[in-house]
């Protein structure tokens, strides 16, 4: 998040801190520090790969810090981890179908479904915080009104198919150790919602950092005999907004 700052730190014992700080409240940014907080705390208990949350504190200016522990490793930004790009990709989308497949929709206190994602979409648009500039190149060439009234027309989840999704599987918050595959990091807007709303935004990732000939390693890694081309384009579009 853009109003967030990190810091990385060593305590006096030698664990390594990841110091968050940012807005919190009901103007915040969705996904901001104290939802993160909520969610790594539940995520602990589920028995999730994410950093162990320290303290939160609260500094009662309407910003926070958490305070989490460093999962040793880095991230799969960097080039080492790009050298083999075929065996990344494998690494990533097989992380996220273990994150899918293992995470209790029933337990999860939180929703990241396409209602929910929508509802704050709205919000942001209603205090003026997104307009035509703001959107990708690909979306400037349609009016924004039509592209805003698209939504409310849209609800690609398949009810019957939700998982905990992980809100923002990026490279950058996947996290790499000598042995693979370490954890994940910035999850403050996983919640209950469509897979295909990660997979859309680990597609995107894959095909801005690596290139978009391994995207279908990507689906087929993860196990998708296709793509819900529907449900993928309309959380692109979403995620506009976001």
């Amino acid at each position: 998040m853009s109003d967030t700052t990190v810091e990385f730190v060593e305590r006096e014992d030698g664990v390594l801190v990841v110091a968050k700080t940012g807005p919190i409240g009901q103007d915040a940014t969705w996904g901001n520090v104290a939802d993160e907080s909520q969610r790594l705390e539940w995520l602990a208990m589920a028995g999730a790969p994410v950093p162990k949350v320290i303290e939160f504190v609260d500094h009662g200016d309407g910003t926070a810090t958490l305070l989490t522990e460093r999962i040793p490793g880095f991230d799969a930004t960097r080039r080492e981890a790009r050298a083999r790009p075929e065996e990344l990709v494998d690494l990533f989308a097989k992380a996220l179908r273990v994150w899918h497949d293992n995470l209790s929709v029933a337990d999860c206190p939180f929703r990241s479904d396409w209602a929910t994602r929508l509802e704050v979409a709205k919000a942001r648009l209603k205090r003026g915080l997104i307009a035509s500039e703001n959107l990708d190149d690909a979306y400037r060439r349609v009016g924004f009104d039509t592209l805003v009234a698209s939504l409310d027309r849209t609800d690609p989840d398949d009810h019957d198919d939700l998982v905990v999704i992980h809100g923002d599987p990026s490279l950058p918050n996947l996290i790499l150790g000598a042995g693979g595959f370490a954890g994940w990091v910035d999850v403050g807007r996983v919640g209950v919602g469509s897979r295909w709303c990660d997979l859309m935004i680990a597609a995107t990732t894959i095909a801005s950092n690596m290139g978009p000939m391994l995207v279908p390693t990507l689906f087929e890694a993860y196990g998708a005999d296709s793509a819900d081309t529907l449900a993928v384009d309309a959380y692109q579009l979403l995620e506009q907004f976001l």
